[in-house]
C-alpha cells in the first residue's frame, strides 16, 4: 500500500527505476522542503538530523541534492511527471510516520 500511496518517494512513477525528482510533499526532520537542500551536500551529516533523516533527504530530494543528470531532457521528464505522479501528503504509516 505504501508504494501505491507514495509513488514518487518510492520511485515508481511511470515505471521508471531511474526516475529522478524531488518529492513535492516531503519535509525533512526540521520541516524544510527539498528545495532547501539545493547547494548543500546531502551526503554530509548535519547537526539536528539523524542518519535516517539524511537518508530520507537523499532518497526523495534527488534534484535539489544534485544527484540527477544535468541533461535538459531528464529534467523536463521529471518536472512533467511530478504534476501527475505525487505522494499522498496525508498518508501515514502505522506509528505516525
Amino acid at each position: 500500500q505504501l508504494s501505491e500511496r507514495c509513488p514518487l518517494s518510492c520511485r515508481r512513477c511511470e515505471g521508471k527505476a531511474d526516475f529522478c525528482a524531488d518529492s513535492p510533499s516531503f519535509v525533512d526532520e526540521r520541516g524544510l522542503p527539498c528545495s532547501s537542500w539545493s547547494g548543500y551536500d546531502c551526503t554530509a551529516q548535519y547537526s539536528g538530523y539523524t542518519r535516517k533523516g539524511m537518508l530520507d533527504v537523499q532518497a526523495v530530494c534527488q534534484i535539489s541534492c544534485g544527484f540527477c543528470n544535468d541533461s535538459g531532457e531528464e529534467r523536463r521528464m521529471a518536472s512533467d511527471t511530478v504534476a501527475t505522479c505525487q505522494d499522498d501528503a496525508d498518508y501515514r504509516l502505522a506509528g505516525g510516520l
